[in-house]
């Protein structure tokens, strides 16, 4: 398997992952937010959109894992979604008393970052005499 095909295949789990979250947000709200042990809202509208953007964003990333020549710019969409995500994530979970739940769930954002972002520069480095 290549460069590119390993890549492909980390670029669908991601968008895979970013899908069924996305799908549970929306689809099922308050069951998904009862176990996350989160208190459900009176009005469910933004974790619903929030479910409805991330179905959108996986379905971005998906892209770059089944047409190739857009996995490059999906894996830097990864890397940028993911990098605002970690940030946002620590950051309710150390000054706003987050629950646990935001902390792994930013802990895995930060897992998926470092994997996509280790494949990124695996996929793309120039040989050192490629000047």
């Amino acid at each position: 398997m290549n460069r590119h095909r390993i890549s492909q295949l980390v670029i669908a789990i991601v968008a895979l992952h970013s899908i069924t979250l996305g799908a549970l947000n929306w689809l099922f709200t308050d069951q998904w937010m009862m176990a996350l042990r989160m208190s459900i809202p009176d009005i469910t509208f933004w974790p619903r959109q929030s479910g409805a953007f991330l179905i959108s964003l996986g379905l971005g990333y998906g892209l770059g894992a089944f047409v190739p020549r857009y996995l490059r710019a999906s894996t830097l969409i990864i890397l940028f979604s993911k990098s605002v995500a970690v940030v946002f994530l620590f950051s309710e979970y150390l000054f706003r008393g987050a629950s646990l739940s935001v902390l792994l769930a930013g802990l895995g954002d930060l897992s998926m970052l470092i994997v996509v972002g280790a494949l990124t520069r695996w996929v793309y480095q120039r040989p050192a005499n490629s000047d």
